[in-house]
C-alpha cells in the first residue's frame, strides 16, 4: 500500500514544460544460466514437431543494443540474476564468459541471483571481479544489488 501511495503521489498531472512526465524504458534479462551459445531445440504441438534456436548471449547483445536505440533517451539495463551455474562455460571459465557478454550489453544494475552464490563467497568475488575489471573503458562499474547475504567469516 505504501508503494502505491509513493507512486501516485509522484503523478500530479502537472505537464507543464518544467514538469513533463518521465518516459523510461526497461530493458530486462535474468537465468541466462551460462547460456553463451544459442541451442537448438524441439518443440512438439500437437502432431507438428518444430525446430527452434534458445539462448544465445550474441543475440541477447544485438538485442539490447538495438531496443535502446529505439527507445527514448531514458534507457534502464537490468540483469536480474543467475548468470552463472547451468553450461559448461560456467565449470570452465568459471563466470567469466557470463561477465564477458554482460559487458557488452554494459548493464546499469545487477541483481545477485542464487546461483551466483553457487561457488561459494569466493566464486561471487571472482565473478563480481570479472563483471568489474579495472581496466574496463567500455563499461562502467555494474553494481551487484543483493540483500540478505552473509558471508563466511574470513572469506573475501
Amino acid at each position: 500500500m505504501v508503494t502505491l501511495g509513493l507512486l501516485a503521489g509522484c503523478d500530479d498531472n502537472n505537464t507543464t514544460p518544467e514538469n513533463k512526465p518521465l518516459t523510461m524504458t526497461i530493458l530486462h534479462i535474468n537465468d541466462h544460466h551460462s547460456h553463451s551459445e544459442e541451442d537448438l531445440v524441439y518443440i512438439a504441438l500437437g502432431a507438428d514437431t518444430y525446430e527452434m534456436t534458445s539462448g544465445g548471449f550474441p543475440r541477447v547483445v544485438q538485442a539490447f543494443e538495438d531496443l535502446a536505440s529505439a527507445a527514448t533517451p531514458n534507457v534502464l539495463k537490468l540483469h536480474s540474476g543467475d548468470t552463472i551455474t547451468g553450461t559448461l562455460y560456467y565449470t570452465l571459465f568459471q563466470g567469466q564468459t557470463d561477465a564477458d557478454m554482460m559487458n557488452e550489453v554494459c548493464f546499469d544494475a545487477f541483481a545477485l541471483g542464487n546461483h551466483e552464490l553457487d561457488s561459494s563467497d569466493s566464486g561471487l568475488k571472482t565473478f563480481l571481479d570479472f563483471l568489474n575489471p579495472e581496466d574496463n573503458a567500455t563499461c562502467p562499474t555494474t553494481p551487484a544489488l543483493a540483500a540478505n547475504i552473509e558471508p563466511e567469516e574470513g572469506t573475501p
